[in-house]
Formats: structure tokens, sequence, C-alpha cells
């Protein structure tokens, strides 16, 4: 019990590439996005698994 740190401080420290590389993935996937949060056919979308709803409810904020 005596490293604190040993895993904690790696993940955070990573976190900045991790977001930076989400948000170039979503870029890459945004006609998907569009094609398919756009698409008045589609009456609902429901989201399974999607991670953080906070950071979800953004995404879909900026895709309307």
């Amino acid at each position: 019990m005596g490293q604190y740190g040993v895993l904690t401080h790696p993940e955070i420290s990573a976190q900045t590439e991790a977001l930076r590389s989400a948000w170039e993935q979503l870029d890459v996937q945004n006609s998907w996005i569009e094609e398919y949060l756009s698409n008045d056919s589609y009456h609902e979308v429901i989201f399974i698994g999607s991670g953080s709803s906070y950071y979800q409810a953004q995404r879909m904020n900026r895709a309307t």
C-alpha cells in the first residue's frame, strides 16, 4: 500500500491526449452523426453505453 499514485497519476496525465483523440475521432465520424441525428426519418434515437451523459448532451446539442 506504499505506492500511492502509481496507476492514477499516469492515467490523469494522459487525459489531455485521450480527450484530443476522442475529439479528432468525432470529426471523422461527423457524417454519421449528421446522417442519423439530423435525419427526420427517425423519431427517436436511443444511446446505450455512450459514456459521459454530459459529453453526449454537448455533442447532441451541436448536431441539432
